[in-house]
């Protein structure tokens, strides 16, 4: 799509809900998440749509994918376990590690170079992380 709104392209074509799109740092590829498969899963597609490929099959669900500033990983939210955790996978697919093992739900995984921060050259990972104990409380946390 163009600045102005014009030249909007249709990425994907099929009757499922695909949503929650993060594009790779360097802007060759999209990762995005669709229930075609019957439960919510990551896929990874070129900037046309072209090679639509399913990161893993797995029955639980996969959420907001977010690409690590070198674009060699994917991390993105699973409830594999019960809880919901961060997961991260190479983008080739050839590896998957969960990143945070705790007794809460972490959500929302989103990777961030912060120039503010003492650790500048490195990037950071930041959730949301829900205590079940406080419902109405969550906090920001850090992962680097």
């Amino acid at each position: 799509m163009n600045p102005d709104g014009f030249g909007q392209a249709r990425l994907t074509n099929n009757a499922a809900t695909d949503h929650g799109p993060s594009w790779s740092p360097e802007g060759t590829k999209i990762a995005s998440q669709s229930d075609r498969d019957g439960n919510s899963e990551i896929y990874v597609m070129n900037t046309d749509g072209s090679g639509q490929t399913r990161i893993k099959n797995k029955s639980s669900d996969e959420f907001w994918p977010s690409w690590l500033l070198d674009s060699t990983k994917i991390t993105f939210e699973t409830t594999r376990y019960g809880l919901e955790e961060i997961y991260a996978t190479n983008a080739d697919e050839s590896l998957q590690t969960n990143l945070i093992t705790n007794s809460v739900s972490d959500n929302w995984p989103v990777w961030r170079q912060e120039p503010a921060l003492a650790l500048a050259a490195t990037p950071v990972l930041v959730y949301l992380d829900f205590n079940p104990r406080f419902h109405s409380e969550s906090q920001i946390l850090g992962y680097g």
